[in-house]
């Protein structure tokens, strides 16, 4: 008895690996957000703190700094630097 092509997926699409896969894939991580959701249940969050804030003129030195370090950070190129082809290499 010969089988066509449609009858072959049909049988790897329901086969228990392709069961047990799933369960792994798809089962395990959402049991995994129910249990954290279930652990997280019970925090309570932490005490705001309210009221004036002063800064002082070192705390705005210190945070200018930060913050243009943080931008000169973030525009860099990512990845590697391109190689260069080496001296006498044709597409100089």
């Amino acid at each position: 008895m010969q089988f066509d092509d449609d009858s072959k997926q049909e049988d790897r699409l329901v086969s228990p690996k392709v069961f047990f896969t799933y369960i792994v894939l798809v089962g395990i991580p959402i049991l995994c957000i129910l249990v954290v959701l279930r652990v997280g249940s019970g925090l309570e969050a932490p005490i705001s703190i309210g009221g004036p804030w002063k800064v002082t003129q070192d705390h705005i030195l210190a945070l200018t700094i930060l913050v243009v370090s943080l931008q000169i950070w973030a525009s860099r190129p990512s990845g590697y630097p391109p190689i260069r082809p080496p001296l006498g290499h044709p597409h100089q």
